[in-house]
């Protein structure tokens, strides 16, 4: 979980360090943008391999692979400022990410009990939220000049490792025979994976396009980025007590009705947005609600497989959610550019309304 941690750190460390070296370097938006897309592409072009080499090594050494990945490429970025030899060391760092990332929450599943998996997954994500708010932060103390962000990257990754030691357990545990079918995961968990599909795609387009929904609702830049912490903390909030609710309730009824509050904030907000008293409340309940689908997607996924399985279930997970990620803010910023703002909210609506449908039947057709 410490790991796990640092590695939402990472990534919303690296994507603001990066273009900011490059715009600086004169670099236009659209390469930048094509720059950053490469980390993500890392995932889909590895997938294949990443459950035999995580099952080969075993959690804690896959871990340590990923880390040490992401250290040489934070090293190499500073080296030079070349758009040609970044784009390789941003692929690698989506693949070190990658690895790490995915063996990080297979063990932790593989650790959990199941009485109380979702609770623990809940605190997983919890501390995954947090990692990943406070990445883009560290810029701060650092600026995007010189070594030090660089360093400071490098460093955290490596004091990451050190905890490891103490998760020797999840080896043993995923040391069991596995399989690295990615089409069979799909057949055998269409609802937890949706789940995870419809998060990545939600969850990346209120980052990438809520502030500019807070400008056109009126607000300043101040007001609109508060708008997106709320619905973190709402998300940071929230995961453990969704997690405890859903180990004493089911835990399919729970990721649905998670589904059904993010959906009613969602079509709440072209009345509440104009006021912040009201949009506060509403923000903090719906970020919570959301976050519910990607701990128990996760909970789910954990406690349909077990032992070796779990490396390609969870290999699939992150391919689901990037899938959505990729999607998601192109379409949703299209919709916004033709009906305006208000598309926003109503689109994410729309795509939780169509989730919760096909959910429920999955629900009843194997419950």
């Amino acid at each position: 979980m410490v790991t796990s941690t640092v590695i939402g750190s990472t990534l919303s460390f690296s994507y603001p360090l990066l273009s900011l070296v490059l715009e600086r370097e004169g670099v236009g938006t659209g390469l930048i943008g094509l720059n950053a897309a490469l980390s993500g592409l890392a995932v889909f072009v590895l997938a294949p391999w990443l459950p035999r080499l995580i099952n080969r090594l075993g959690p804690v050494r896959s871990i340590c692979l990923g880390q040490a990945t992401c250290i040489v490429c934070f090293l190499g970025f500073p080296v030079q400022v070349d758009l040609l030899a970044w784009s390789g060391l941003r692929f690698l760092l989506g693949g070190g990410v990658a690895v790490a990332w995915i063996a990080c929450e297979a063990a932790v599943n593989a650790l959990a009990e199941e009485s109380a998996r979702a609770r623990i997954m809940g605190v997983y994500a919890t501390l995954f939220c947090i990692g990943y708010a406070l990445g883009p932060l560290l810029i701060g103390l650092t600026g995007s000049e010189g070594l030090a962000p660089f360093l400071l990257a490098a460093g955290l990754i490596l004091v990451s490792v050190l905890p490891l030691g103490l998760a020797r357990g999840a080896g043993e545990i995923m040391a069991e025979p596995g399989t690295s079918d990615l089409p069979r995961v799909l057949r055998l968990a269409p609802f937890a994976l949706g789940a995870i599909l419809v998060f990545g795609l939600v969850e990346t387009t209120l980052f990438t396009l809520m502030p500019v929904y807070g400008l056109e609702a009126g607000y300043d830049e101040a007001d609109a980025g508060l708008l997106l912490s709320v619905l973190i903390a709402g998300n940071v909030v929230f995961q453990v007590p969704i997690g405890w609710l859903a180990d004493r309730l089911s835990r399919r009824g729970t990721l649905l009705g998670c589904a059904a509050a993010g959906l009613v904030s969602l079509l709440l907000w072209p009345w509440v947005m104009r006021d912040l008293g009201l949009a506060l409340p509403c923000l903090v309940i719906g970020g919570g609600a959301l976050g519910g689908l990607y701990t128990l997607s996760l909970t789910l996924l954990g406690e349909r497989f077990r032992g070796g399985d779990l490396a390609v279930a969870n290999t699939a997970f992150v391919l689901t959610y990037q899938t959505g990620a990729m999607v998601g803010p192109a379409l949703v910023g299209l919709l916004m550019a033709w009906a305006g703002g208000e598309a926003l909210p109503l689109a994410l609506a729309g795509t939780l309304a169509l989730f919760l449908v096909l959910g429920a039947r999955t629900v009843r057709r194997d419950p």
